[in-house]
């Protein structure tokens, strides 16, 4: 399958055809500028009806928002556990 260019103007369309609401496009395409749709696409699978059939449609109610905000919970959890010291542990 061949996976065509799209400028994030057009990511943000692809999603809200999907289903997936966008409050804000301009953050929305700001941030997919930001973190790569690519990477944000695992996030949509929690989202979506059926991915692994190839059913990419979103859920009733699911929006960009809330999946940007649990991806960026997750960055500040990673960078979180890169600042704690590696120290010799005796278990």
């Amino acid at each position: 399958m061949v996976k065509h260019w799209h400028s994030y103007d057009e990511q943000i369309t692809l999603l809200q055809e999907r289903g997936l609401n966008v409050a804000d496009t301009a953050s929305a395409a700001e941030f997919l500028s930001r973190v790569n749709y690519y990477r944000l696409s695992g996030y949509f699978r929690y989202w979506q009806v059926d991915p692994m059939a190839g059913n990419n449609r979103f859920l009733d109610g699911s929006s960009f928002e809330d999946i940007q905000r649990l991806y960026e919970a997750e960055q500040d959890l990673v960078a979180v556990c890169d600042e704690v010291p590696t120290r010799s542990r005796s278990f």
